[in-house]
């Protein structure tokens, strides 16, 4: 999974699953197994598909 991760990669989320992420991904704590996904997740572009553009709080998300 972290070669996976390790390539340049973006998200293509829906709003739904956007707001899933966006409550987890960023609040992953430093000492998680998970935080090198999380660290991954957060830093790259995510391109949302929703209506409801204006509270798109997560780093680098735009729709």
């Amino acid at each position: 999974m972290h070669a996976l991760l390790a390539q340049p990669f973006e998200l293509l989320l829906g709003r739904r699953t956007y707001d899933i992420f966006a409550g987890h991904w960023p609040n992953v704590p430093a000492d998680s197994p998970s935080r090198a996904i999380a660290d991954s997740f957060n830093s790259v572009p995510k391109h949302v598909a929703t209506h409801r553009a204006d509270d798109l709080d997560w780093h680098n998300a735009m729709s």
